[in-house]
């Protein structure tokens, strides 16, 4: 089973959620397992849980409340890159072009210095921070 973080919970991310959600049974029998242990968001609370969060519950908030109704963490996304038990960082966060990719370079930075994979949902991370995160990736064995 892949342990998912989860920074940002927009479009993009909600989306991915709900695919997740509703196509977890075909996904397992693609060889696909998933758990989502986390999700934060900069307005709509955080949400953690090491056995796997209800995606479809935390759908159902956004959609009903635009909220989390059961905020579970009082950590950062830096701090939650840091230190929650995941294997892949999934990056959704917007991005301002005028912070040159951040915060999502250092939630990327953060993962790959613990040897997680990231996948950023933009290309702004990449485009500024390249060559760092390529090496630090090879450094410490994530992609």
């Amino acid at each position: 089973m892949i342990r998912a973080l989860m920074i940002g919970f927009g479009s993009v991310g909600r989306a991915l959620a709900r695919m997740i959600g509703e196509k977890r049974g075909l996904l397992q029998d693609m060889g696909f397992d998933c758990s989502v242990v986390g999700i934060f968001t900069r307005t709509r609370g955080n949400l953690v849980d090491p056995g796997g969060i209800d995606l479809c519950r935390a759908l159902d908030d956004i959609e009903r409340d635009g909220r989390f109704t059961d905020a579970t963490s009082g950590i950062t996304p830096l701090e939650a890159c840091r230190e929650l038990d995941y294997d892949v960082l999934l990056e959704l966060s917007p991005l301002p072009i005028e912070e040159h990719g951040e915060p999502a370079v250092s939630h990327i930075r953060a993962a790959l210095s613990r040897g997680k994979n990231a996948v950023p949902a933009n290309q702004g991370p990449v485009g500024f921070a390249y060559a760092a995160l390529m090496a630090l990736a090879l450094e410490d064995g994530a992609a």
